[in-house]
């Protein structure tokens, strides 16, 4: 017979590798998902924010040192935050941290959800009050669907992207994206329960975003592992490889359109949002299915954020995008703001003109680095329009962050240069008429349901033919 801790390694190797969602092993049951209180796999640090009242508390799921555990968040009117683990054995669930005398056995219970009834109504041990409510963004497991051999979309470090179902409601269904988080061995358990983290936090923070140049999130199934984000889905796939693909089938004018729409969903992120993204790059832009391109991936932000200084050499940081980043990203303390994202975008206003391929292809790291603070910049592909290299030469690749445009700024030139040139004749991606082109460049919801059944080129014609089938 194994031991408590070799069950605990067997248990957690069946949820870090599911065959299927249906086939994990959850700590929790079906009772405890069900509950208003409970929040998944929510981290330590974002819960403690939403424990402001005292009394309020909620319960969640924590991955500690590769076994999965559930936690009663709670803020206690005497004593602040305390993260109090519920305990299991036979079938049984205890609040042992509880427990005075450690000799004396402490109460125990049939399920979570009754431990959770008993302390709502005595208040001997804890003054459980309000709970907080997990938010809509939050959906199931069962809300999805989806075959991981057949809907592969893509794979990375920490998670793959497939084609699914999300299923809204009773009466209604979505074709949808999902992201869904997985473990490598090459990885620590930190490291990929920083990941996981990290995927929340993007989901939640995009959620509330909608325009017509930045991709949609729907929500998140974070009940047990593994962690799926459920966004739109963009059938034209990323715009570095349709730039590496069509090459010189695509003209000047159908490559200004695409640093346009790109331009436009920065300026939500900015001046809405007062969001950064961090990792602007053609890798990072999607095709939609009404053909308009995308912003993306989220994630960079949170690895960035609240970080002083970056040291390329750091192991781990190999994944920075440093073609991407200013020279004051690039030096300690590292200095992140509006106008480093501006400077990425003169990188992508490069990639869209020199056929989705990056600058310095042969260069490691140390070395592009060494240019980028010293400003010695890779010359500008010959078919860029002199006006748009005056933009990102004179103005964009300026050493000093404040002498460069703001990304609003820098769309009006790029609007004025397709002014000048015009309409693409014969564009490589069909594009359907926008429906908010006037004041405002944000859709409402109901908009954006009407607006993704175009389709793009001839691989993405099937590709959303068939999405339509299945």
């Amino acid at each position: 017979m194994p031991n408590g801790k070799d069950r605990d390694k067997e248990k957690t190797k069946e949820v870090k590798e599911p065959k299927d969602s249906k086939d994990v092993k959850k700590v929790n049951d079906d009772e405890l998902e069900r509950q208003i209180y409970y929040h998944g796999m929510r981290p330590r640090k974002e819960v403690t924010t939403l424990l402001k009242q005292s009394g309020s508390w909620l319960v969640r799921m924590t991955d500690k040192d590769g076994t999965l555990m559930l936690v009663l968040s709670y803020h206690d009117p005497v004593k602040g935050i305390r993260h109090l683990t519920l305990e299991s054995a036979n079938k049984r669930w205890s609040l042992n941290a509880l427990r005075k005398n450690k000799k004396k056995k402490c109460k125990d219970f049939a399920s979570v959800v009754e431990l959770i009834e008993f302390y709502k109504n005595d208040k001997t041990e804890l003054q459980l009050g309000t709970p907080v409510d997990r938010p809509q963004w939050m959906i199931k497991h069962d809300q999805l669907s989806f075959d991981r051999t057949k809907d592969l979309l893509g794979t990375g470090n920490f998670a793959n992207v497939y084609k699914g179902i999300y299923k809204i409601d009773d009466k209604m269904e979505k074709i949808v994206a999902i992201k869904e988080s997985i473990t490598r061995e090459a990885y620590t358990v930190e490291q990929l329960k920083k990941e996981r983290e990290s995927m929340l936090k993007e989901a939640e923070t995009q959620v509330y975003y909608v325009h017509e140049n930045v991709v949609r999130f729907f929500g998140v199934a974070a009940d047990y592992p593994p962690i799926q984000v459920v966004m739109e889905l963009c059938p034209g796939r990323d715009l570095m490889t349709h730039l590496q693909r069509e090459k010189d089938n695509i003209s000047v004018a159908e490559r200004i359109v695409y640093i346009r729409d790109a331009a436009r969903g920065m300026v939500y992120l900015h001046d809405e949002k007062n969001l950064l993204h961090r990792d602007i790059a053609a890798r990072n832009c999607l095709i939609a299915a009404n053909g308009y391109i995308k912003i993306s991936d989220f994630g960079l932000s949170l690895l960035c954020e609240k970080k002083e200084s970056i040291d390329i050499d750091e192991p781990g940081n190999h994944q920075l995008p440093v073609r991407h980043m200013a020279p004051e990203t690039l030096k300690k303390p590292a200095i992140y703001s509006k106008k480093s994202d501006v400077w990425a975008f003169g990188m992508l206003i490069y990639e869209v003109f020199n056929n989705g391929v990056k600058p310095w292809p042969e260069d490691q790291p140390r070395k592009i680095a060494t240019k980028i603070r010293r400003c010695e910049m890779c010359p500008l592909p010959e078919n860029m329009p002199q006006d748009i290299k005056k933009l990102v030469k004179e103005d964009i690749w300026q050493t000093k962050a404040e002498a460069r445009p703001s990304i609003k700024d820098t769309l009006m030139r790029v609007e004025r240069q397709y002014r000048l040139i015009g309409k693409p004749e014969k564009p490589v991606i069909q594009r359907e008429a926008s429906l908010s082109r006037s004041k405002s460049m944000s859709i409402s919801n109901d908009e954006y349901t009407q607006n993704d059944e175009v389709t793009v080129t001839e691989e993405v014609k099937k590709t959303s033919e068939n999405t339509k089938r299945n």
